[in-house]
C-alpha cells in the first residue's frame, strides 16, 4: 500500500491510500483505491496528527 496525492479536474489535490495487485493474465499491475481521505490542504489542516503519522 501506498499514499497517493493526485490533481484533480478542479485543481486541487486530494489524497489516497492505494493498494498495486499483479495480474497474472494481463501481465501488469493494476492500482485500486483503498481509502481517500479528501483534499489534501484541508486534511492537513484538520488532521494533523493523522497525516503525519500516514507520512
Amino acid at each position: 500500500m501506498f499514499l497517493s496525492h493526485k490533481k484533480n479536474s478542479n485543481g486541487f489535490y486530494y489524497l489516497y491510500l492505494m493498494e498495486g495487485k499483479y495480474n497474472p493474465e494481463l501481465k501488469r499491475t493494476t492500482t485500486y483505491v483503498v481509502k481517500s481521505f479528501g483534499r489534501v490542504d484541508e486534511f492537513k489542516k484538520n488532521n494533523p496528527e493523522e497525516y503525519a503519522s500516514l507520512v
